[in-house]
């Protein structure tokens, strides 16, 4: 990987009047190294000349004082070259996660990608959408999921949904799960053990299809229909959750050979680099869920 020292003042008298020229113009990797040596930010490039050009003329406006802040924050800038654009995408995840670059937020954290997680307890069911599956034993886990915010707003949702059909624990009577932050846990008394199935089947990506045997059941609830407009909204927010999240999912697990099994946060980000790697050959139609699994990160 070559490496840049800069030097006090712009951005030519730290990194030299002809450092761009020495740079390739070819898909890469560069990271931004502070004074102790610490990696403050990696990025990827199609053409790596091109896109550290672009730190030369970075000043505070709103539109450049990202990269601005980058230069200001670092002492050097390192970077190696890749065979593709879609090489360079992997190697940046790998860093980010390896290096946790305090400037970098995307694919920093995916220790807070949430995950759904459900335990049947006859004649109990309890469900748990948390960033800690490993906390939860027993539970069979779907994910990890990329969005927190939709994630967790279908889960909520989702609650509600079942709240019709069973009944819902109060959180204060169930002391046999552990408090764990960013996790949140239901417990469903009188929940039929036919809805595991359901469950699972539509949190995998099977499509809202899956999810027929609720809408039918919620048909037939006085409550439901009582209050059909938010019981509407909600099933409009588990449409969205299949579309972006479970079903993008799925066809990554799917071309990955792994269909129905649960994928761990800190493999979540490469598995999908390597599936929209693999489609290139044969792009998939706009709108199927291998598309979108090859546009959701």
């Amino acid at each position: 990987m070559a490496d840049a020292r800069i030097k006090k003042g712009s951005f030519d008298d730290r990194l030299g009047a002809d450092f761009l020229e020495r740079v390739p113009q070819q898909p890469g990797v560069y990271e931004w190294i502070d004074a102790d040596g610490a990696t403050v930010y990696v990025g990827k490039a199609k053409d790596l000349r091109t896109r550290l050009g672009q730190y030369r003329t970075a000043t505070r406006c709103k539109v450049t004082r990202k990269r601005w802040e980058i230069v200001r924050a670092s002492t050097s800038v390192r970077f190696r070259t890749c065979d593709t654009e879609l090489e360079a995408l992997i190697v940046e995840n790998e860093l980010i996660q390896q290096l946790r670059p305090p400037l970098n937020v995307s694919g920093a954290f995916e220790f807070l990608y949430p995950c759904i997680g459900l335990r049947r307890g006859a004649p109990d069911l309890d469900l748990v959408c948390t960033t800690t599956p490993e906390a939860f034993t027993g539970f069979t886990f779907t994910g990890a999921f990329r969005s927190p915010a939709t994630t967790r707003a279908a889960f909520a949702s989702l609650v509600e949904l079942l709240t019709h059909l069973g009944h819902r624990e109060p959180s204060r009577r169930v002391k046999d799960l552990p408090k764990i932050p960013f996790s949140r846990i239901v417990r469903f008394r009188r929940l039929a053990a036919m809805w595991d199935v359901v469950l699972l089947r539509f949190l995998r990506g099977e499509g809202r299809g899956a999810l027929r045997p609720l809408l039918v059941a919620l048909l037939e609830r006085p409550t439901a229909r009582r209050h059909a407009d938010q019981t509407q909204e909600h099933l409009s927010l588990l449409q969205r959750f299949s579309e972006e999240e479970c079903e993008p999912l799925r066809a990554v697990l799917v071309s990955t050979g792994r269909p129905d099994t649960f994928l761990p946060q800190r493999d979540r980000d490469r598995a999908f680099l390597v599936a929209r790697a693999g489609s290139i050959a044969s792009p998939p139609d706009v709108g199927s869920p291998a598309h979108r699994a090859r546009h959701s990160l």
